[in-house]
């Protein structure tokens, strides 16, 4: 019986360190150090407003409605996407051809918050650790 007593204790102890190192705040689901920003009702009240306007038109109001709001993310892209900033590029490849591919943006981005939801979820899965 002491046997068996001691056998007992020892996974009792086991079971319990188990338990303990799953169930540690170390181990909980982690809290997420970033931060998602939808930026397109930024760019739905930039298009109602430029949709129907000419091209330098559409320039003043991408600037003021749009890039204006969130200057420092276009500040970090300036280097990588030096093409994409050029004034006329924008001028004419942009903005001519939004009318274009808005059908589609809409379509894509009608669900997007609960699209960033669900990959935020299988993003910190992947990377718990991420900061």
């Amino acid at each position: 019986m002491t046997r068996r007593f001691h056998t007992a204790v020892k996974i009792s102890n086991a079971i319990c360190l188990w338990l303990a190192f799953c169930l540690s705040p170390a181990m909980a689901a982690p809290t997420p150090s970033f931060t998602i920003h939808n930026f397109m009702p930024d760019f739905w009240q930039f298009w109602e407003a430029a949709e129907n306007q000419p091209v330098e038109r559409q320039a003043e109001l991408w600037q003021s409605l749009y890039v204006g709001k969130h200057q420092g993310v276009f500040d970090d892209l300036a280097g990588p996407c030096k093409d994409q900033y050029d004034s006329e590029w924008a001028r004419t490849r942009y903005f001519p051809n939004l009318p274009k591919i808005v059908p589609a943006m809409r379509d894509a981005t009608g669900d997007l918050p609960e699209k960033l939801n669900a990959t935020r979820a299988r993003f910190l899965g992947l990377f718990p650790d991420m900061n």
